[in-house]
């Protein structure tokens, strides 16, 4: 046999050593004449009593020998000593009866070969399986880090809230025309009336012409979240971009998003238009439900396949947009 300069551990030497209780019957013979006996109740026909019972001790040597990945060979050399008993021999002499045995026997592992038993691992395979544990905990305390920073960020997302929860106290608006009282110059608008910023009234025509040009100048593309291939899941990093425009949100009550699906130019167009939507309803989804956002505060639109940024790269083009309504 050939070993590599790291060789397996191929014999498992052991000793034991123990307690147990042994029920027998036997009887003692005498040219070929019975003359005693325990737990028969005639020795000539051997009609049986109870069996007799007695504590033994058992002292054993072995030695396990690994032959390949699913066959060991075992040999073990054991003397049982029977505890203040000379009964197994039927005789009466002031000696304990004793008797011993050697074994020899062949164990199969059913299944698998790998991994092997533990008592086969060479001190290289330990290492390994050292090394592997230390990473699996690594990948859960990093884990664990990120759920930290999540909880930190929905943490200061709620601090948020109390601020500007705080701020509506302050910022009272009593003719409900949208624009609080210390920027109102018309604080008794009558409901229902448009106002402009400044809560005074404006007609028909000049809300054309005022909502033409504020659309114009008031939508700002905040970020951009990206998805695998046919994918809708959120991740982590993602995550941490829709609690940003949360707090966008909640920071600027007048403030509406429109959240945008987008896909790459693979399959045909309606699955894309039914992917992208999926892929806006499943950030608007976060944003109600993790986030507690107004769901009217939310514009979902898709665009498929129609709007690609890059004509290269399909990853920048599986996107959701978060474009901010002023």
């Amino acid at each position: 046999m050939i070993f590599t300069n790291v060789q397996k551990k191929r014999i498992n030497l052991y000793f034991l050593v123990g307690l147990g209780m042994i029920d027998f019957r036997s009887v003692l013979y005498e040219n070929d004449i019975p003359i005693s006996n325990e737990g028969y109740s005639d020795p000539v026909s051997l009609g049986k009593n109870k069996a007799s019972s007695e504590f033994i001790i058992p002292v054993a040597i072995g030695a396990n020998f690994n032959i390949t990945k699913l066959i060991d060979l075992n040999v073990e050399t054991s003397l049982h000593s029977l505890v203040s008993s000379d009964k197994l021999d039927c005789t009466r002499e002031s000696r304990n009866d004793k008797y011993g045995y050697t074994s020899v026997g062949i164990s199969f592992k059913i299944g698998n070969s790998n991994p092997p038993h533990l008592a086969w691992i060479s001190s290289k395979e330990k290492q390994k399986f050292e090394e592997k544990l230390a990473r699996q905990n690594k990948s859960e305390i990093e884990l664990l880090s990120e759920d930290r920073d999540l909880l930190a960020t929905k943490v200061d997302y709620l601090d948020s809230i109390v601020n500007i929860d705080k701020q509506k106290e302050i910022e009272a608006d009593d003719d409900n025309d949208g624009v609080p009282n210390s920027l109102d110059l018309k604080p008794e608008t009558p409901r229902g009336e448009l106002v402009n910023f400044q809560g005074i009234g404006i007609s028909q025509k000049e809300t054309i012409v005022y909502i033409d040009t504020i659309i114009d100048k008031s939508k700002e593309l905040l970020f951009s979240i990206y998805f695998e291939f046919n994918s809708t899941t959120i991740s982590f990093s993602d995550n941490m971009k829709i609690a940003e425009a949360a707090k966008k949100l909640n920071e600027n009550l007048y403030y509406k998003i429109e959240i945008r699906g987008h896909t790459d130019e693979i399959g045909n167009e309606a699955y894309n238009e039914e992917l992208s939507r999926r892929r806006s309803q499943a950030v608007s989804d976060v944003l109600v439900k993790d986030f507690n956002i107004n769901p009217d505060r939310l514009i979902q639109t898709y665009r498929g396949k129609d709007d690609p940024l890059s004509t290269k790269d399909d990853y920048i083009n599986r996107r959701v947009d978060f474009i901010i309504q002023k």
